[in-house]
């Protein structure tokens, strides 16, 4: 019978072992260990003080226990009381920090998740900004507009410098020409000097002629005359000749002034032209160079305030932890009560033994552990099926847990 006492015990605890380590309830498993160990040993010793006896479990009452074994049987069930005592009181502190780390758990949860919300709030109101900021940018009308401006100060600037460019060629054509009259007066003061020649081999002549008249007397007298006008005509011409030389002498140092000036103007103005039109092509490159850095700049930010967002989702999917911690908490505070009753029941069974029990109540405790080990098969598919119930999620990967 002893032996039939050992196994009963030692089934009812792998039996309990292997269900609560499939539940995972690792930290409780040590005191229901200890506990069953205590009430085995109780039973074994109980079995073995009675051996001298051939008939315990005959169905007959006559044979009493020595008051050794009534005050071993006292103390082991007293001791097991208290240890069950113990369990339970220390099931119920684990329950009430489960309890306890649920609800810090729970609140922490919910400030990260409003935390999170305004944040991805700020995100999505800061990308919108944005958002509105670079359409701003790249809107059709503006876009029109300025593009416009840059080409119409463009086309103006080519005008002008088109312009200044005619002009300061004009200027060199003018130049080039007055080269051709400055040369022309050179001519022309040549020429003088061949007509002064004339005038001058022309008074000879007619000086000549004077005196051939005089030799001729009264006959060669009109000739006379005529050679003397000749000659003053002759003096006459050199006179003008010598005009028109000055005249010539002061336009060609006067063309030769414009020639200068002109010179001077045509080459200043096309300088200062260029120059202006190639700061004005660098300020508009420079213009295009903000505008690209800009727009650049712009995406950027957008592009953070997409990842910003995007990982605020990711921070608000992984507080799921709270959710299915609540869950594993719950069902510890479920597998923590069933083996709460086991334990109430293993007092009931044992509160059922007093000091003056016989041998037949030693026959029934034996036949309640029997039911017993009933009862704890189907309190664990009761814990088994709770545990299927529950979330089965272990991780951050997997599930779909609704939140918030």
């Amino acid at each position: 019978m002893k032996y039939f006492s050992l196994a009963l015990v030692l089934s009812l605890m792998v039996l309990l072992y292997g269900q609560f380590t499939e539940a995972g309830n690792y930290g409780v498993l040590e005191l229901i260990i200890v506990i069953l160990i205590w009430g085995g040993v109780s039973c074994i010793l109980l079995i073995n003080s009675g051996k001298s006896s051939h008939n315990y479990f005959t169905g007959k009452n006559s044979v009493a226990l020595s008051p050794d074994q009534k005050a071993l049987i006292s103390e082991l069930l007293s001791n097991s009381q208290e240890q069950y005592s113990h369990l339970s009181a220390e099931l119920k502190v684990i329950s009430s920090k489960v309890d306890v780390m649920k609800s810090i758990v729970s609140e922490a949860v919910e400030g990260l998740s409003s935390s999170f919300t305004n944040l991805s709030s700020q995100s999505s109101s800061q990308e919108a900004l944005m958002h509105e900021l670079i359409e701003g940018l790249h809107s059709t009308e503006g876009d029109d507009n300025q593009k416009g401006f840059i080409q119409e100060t463009k086309e103006v600037l080519e005008y002008f410098v088109s312009n200044i460019t005619e002009v300061s060629r004009g200027g060199m054509t003018m130049v080039y020409t007055v080269d051709d009259i400055e040369t022309q007066m050179d001519d022309v003061n040549q020429l003088l000097g061949e007509i002064s020649g004339i005038a001058d081999q022309t008074n000879l002549l007619a000086l000549n002629a004077a005196i051939e008249a005089a030799r001729a007397g009264a006959a060669g007298r009109g000739f006379a005359v005529v050679a003397d006008e000749v000659r003053a005509l002759s003096t006459s011409s050199n006179n003008l000749n010598e005009k028109i030389r000055g005249v010539v002498e002061q336009s060609k140092t006067n063309i030769s002034k414009a020639k200068k000036i002109v010179g001077e103007i045509a080459g200043k103005d096309m300088s200062v032209a260029m120059q202006h039109k190639a700061r004005v092509d660098e300020v508009l490159k420079m213009m295009e160079e903000k505008n690209s850095f800009v727009n650049e700049k712009l995406l950027q930010v957008k592009g953070i305030a997409d990842n910003l967002e995007n990982g605020v989702g990711v921070a608000i999917r992984s507080l799921q932890f709270e959710d299915i911690a609540r869950q594993q908490c719950e069902q510890l505070n479920t597998h923590i009560e069933l083996v709460n009753q086991l334990f109430v029941g293993i007092q009931s069974e044992v509160s059922k033994i007093s000091s003056g029990t016989s041998v037949s109540a030693i026959k029934e405790l034996s036949e309640s552990i029997a039911d017993f080990n009933n009862n704890i098969e189907l309190v664990t598919k009761k814990a088994s099926v709770i545990h299927a119930t529950t979330s089965s999620q272990k991780d951050m990967n997997e599930g779909g847990v609704e939140l918030f």
